[in-house]
């Protein structure tokens, strides 16, 4: 998915309008700020869900949102993608761990190069975190459209479309 099939963060665009809390519009899940997403069943598969985890909504195309206050939200993850959602959490702030190494020694000697190999994997780590397991383009418009949800878990609710 590329950035230019979402609108930047504080770029307005046409969104649907629902009375519902949650609903899909053209294949995209959306939710209505302050609405719950239910943590019974997997927010990938759809299959029921052994952890409860909570994600601040963070557009990984935008390192601007990705510090700060977004709107968090609690969903549901079955046993596999809870264990592939903790492997790329080890393996993000492993980068993080390994670039601010990396970045402090470059400061320490000088090293322009390390400075920069450093820095990119700083911005790799905020990215990776941002990514997964769901994100959202833009957390200004309401309603906010999710991303990162599978195709069975968006089909537990009902396609909206514009009148």
């Amino acid at each position: 998915m590329n950035d230019s099939e979402h609108p930047p963060e504080g770029e307005f665009s046409q969104e649907p309008v629902s009375e519902l809390p949650m609903f899909q519009h053209n294949g995209k899940l959306y939710i209505a700020e302050g609405a719950e997403v239910p943590t019974g069943i997997c927010i990938n598969c759809g299959r029921p869900s052994v952890q409860v985890a909570r994600k601040s909504l963070r557009n990984p195309y935008n390192p601007s949102t990705w510090i700060g206050a977004k709107p968090r939200l609690q969903f549901g993850l079955c046993k596999q993608h809870k264990e592939n959602s903790m492997i790329m959490r080890a393996l993000a702030f492993s980068t993080l761990v390994v670039g601010l190494f990396i970045f402090a020694v470059g400061l320490v000697s000088f090293s322009i190069g390390s400075i920069v190999f450093g820095g990119v994997m700083i911005v790799l780590f905020g990215f990776f975190r941002s990514l997964k397991p769901i994100w959202s383009p833009n957390t200004k418009i309401e309603p906010i459209e999710i991303c990162g949800t599978g195709k069975q878990f968006r089909s537990n609710y009902p396609e909206v479309t514009q009148g």
